[in-house]
């Protein structure tokens, strides 16, 4: 079976209000490597997880820090 990728899931979880453990656990499982702090994108997306952000607040912190969005 095909596994979805890393965007994917984490599009999916923020938008099911998943805990950051939660998400960690999903991408273990999916093998789409952990979010990863220092990375700049990363780092964005764990404030968005943490402070409770919907997709679209995310994607548009990622937009303002000229990162690739979440698709």
């Amino acid at each position: 079976k095909k596994t979805p990728g890393r965007d994917k899931v984490l599009a999916l979880s923020i938008a099911a209000g998943l805990s950051e453990k939660e998400i960690r656990r999903l991408l273990e499982y999916a093998r789409a490597g952990i979010l990863y702090p220092r990375s700049a994108r990363d780092s964005v997306i764990l404030f968005g997880i943490r402070e409770h952000l919907g997709l679209m607040d995310v994607n548009e912190m990622l937009m303002e820090k000229g990162e690739k969005i979440i698709e």
